[in-house]
This record gives C-alpha cells, structure tokens and sequence, in this order.
C-alpha cells in the first residue's frame, strides 16, 4: 500500500491542514509563510522521520495545484484553497 512512501498519507495530511486553516481563519488566501507558521510544527510531530517539512510541503501543494484543488496566485507564494477540493479537480 506505501510503494509511494508517505505520499499519500502527506497528501490527506495537507488537505486536512488546508481545511483546518480555512476553518480557523475564514480565508482562502494565504501565504506559504502562514502555512509554514500555521501547520510546519503539526506536520512534523505526524512526519517525525522527515528533516524537510517545508520541502514536502512545497511538493504537496504542487500536487494538489495539479489537481486543481490550490492554486498558485502569484510567484512570491500565494496560494488559495479552491471550494471543494474533491470535486473541483481540473480534467
């Protein structure tokens, strides 16, 4: 079930976090700065044998951009969080 490792896991992971945030926050905008500060320490205690959170994080958000459920508004990392992230996957 892991042959991706813990990809599919950090992938819920991230999607929990960006729900958590929208949550908390009211906001569908954010920058990468207040993701590193909203979630890095979460995410670490749940990943404790990854040394690069911030990297996978990075990665992760590329994943779901590619599934269309963030986008990437700008190049100085701003991100929003599309409406239902599931079922708004880009064909």
């Amino acid at each position: 079930m892991s042959e991706e490792h813990d990809e599919p896991n950090w992938l819920d992971a991230m999607r929990s976090e960006l729900e958590r945030y929208k949550d908390q926050y009211d906001e569908v905008v954010l920058t990468l700065d207040e993701l590193y500060e909203f979630s890095e320490h979460r995410l670490s205690s749940q990943f404790p044998d990854n040394d690069h959170v911030r990297a996978k994080i990075r990665q992760q958000l590329q994943r779901l951009r590619d599934q269309g459920e963030v986008e990437f508004l700008d190049d100085q990392g701003t991100y929003r969080i599309n409406a239902g992230n599931d079922s708004n996957k880009i064909d």
